[in-house]
C-alpha cells in the first residue's frame, strides 16, 4: 500500500463519484472534490470513518466543473461554512451554472443533476502557492479532460493531486462535443507538463492511486 503522509488522505470511490482527498489543517479539515450530491450520505461516512468530521471542514476545493467533483458542495458548505475555492474558468462555470460545460445537457441525466453550488469565495490562480497547514501546494492549470482543470503539487513530498487528467494507464474522457477539438491537444500538453514535475505519487480524480507516474503518464501518451 502507498504510504502517504498522516496530514494527506485519500478516499477512493467508486466510478460515479470522484474520490476524495482530505488534507489536514489545524483550523479544521480540507476536503478536494466533494462527489454526487445523490451520494452525500456515503461522503459523510467516509469522511467520518477517516476521522474527519464534515461539520468542521474548513475549505472545499473543487478541481473542475463537472458534477461527480463538486455536487455535494453545497450540502457540505451548508454543514460546515466551509468556503469553496477552485480555477477562475471553474468559477466561471459554476457562478453561471453551465449545464452544457458540467454535461449535464450533454448526458441528460436529470437525476445527476445537483442544486446550484455554493458561491465561489476563492480563486485558485495557475502559478500560485497554496498553505493548507503544514503543506504548500502549486497551483497548475490541467486542461484536457475538462477545460477549467487544475493540478495542486505538493513538492516536498512529490504528490501530485491530478483530478481527471490521468488515471491509472488511462486519461480521463475528453469531450470533443462540449470542449473541441483542441482538446487532446490540450490532455498532451497538460501530462507533458505534469511528466516535468517528476512526482512520486499521484492521486486520480477516479480509480487507486498512481505510483511510477511518470511511467503512466508515458503509457497514457504515446
Amino acid at each position: 500500500m502507498t504510504q502517504l503522509p498522516a496530514g494527506i488522505r485519500f478516499i477512493e470511490r467508486g466510478w460515479l463519484h470522484s474520490n476524495h482527498v482530505v488534507i489536514t489543517d489545524s483550523n479544521g479539515p480540507v476536503i478536494v472534490d466533494t462527489g454526487q450530491h445523490t451520494g452525500v450520505e456515503q461522503t459523510v461516512a467516509l469522511l467520518r470513518k477517516q476521522g474527519v468530521e464534515p461539520s468542521n471542514l474548513q475549505k472545499i476545493i473543487t478541481t473542475h466543473c463537472h458534477t461527480d467533483h463538486w455536487g455535494a458542495n453545497a450540502y457540505l458548505h451548508k454543514l460546515s461554512g466551509a468556503p469553496v475555492a477552485c480555477g477562475p474558468l471553474t468559477a466561471q462555470i459554476l457562478t453561471h451554472y453551465d449545464t452544457q460545460a458540467m454535461w449535464i445537457d450533454y448526458f441528460g441525466i436529470e437525476r445527476f443533476e445537483p442544486p446550484p453550488p455554493s458561491p465561489v469565495s476563492q480563486i485558485l490562480l495557475p502559478g500560485e502557492e497554496l498553505t493548507i497547514g503544514s503543506y504548500l501546494f502549486e497551483v497548475y492549470e490541467a486542461p484536457g479532460h475538462a477545460p477549467d482543470s487544475i493540478a495542486l503539487f505538493e513538492r516536498q513530498h512529490r504528490i501530485l493531486l491530478c483530478a481527471d487528467t490521468m488515471f491509472r494507464n488511462d486519461c480521463g474522457v475528453m469531450n470533443l462535443k462540449v470542449s473541441g477539438p483542441e482538446t487532446i491537444s490540450h490532455a498532451i500538453e497538460t501530462l507533458t507538463q505534469l511528466q516535468a514535475l517528476n512526482a512520486a505519487v499521484a492521486l486520480p480524480g477516479h480509480g487507486p492511486i498512481i505510483t511510477q507516474v511518470n511511467r503512466n503518464i508515458k503509457t497514457v501518451i504515446t
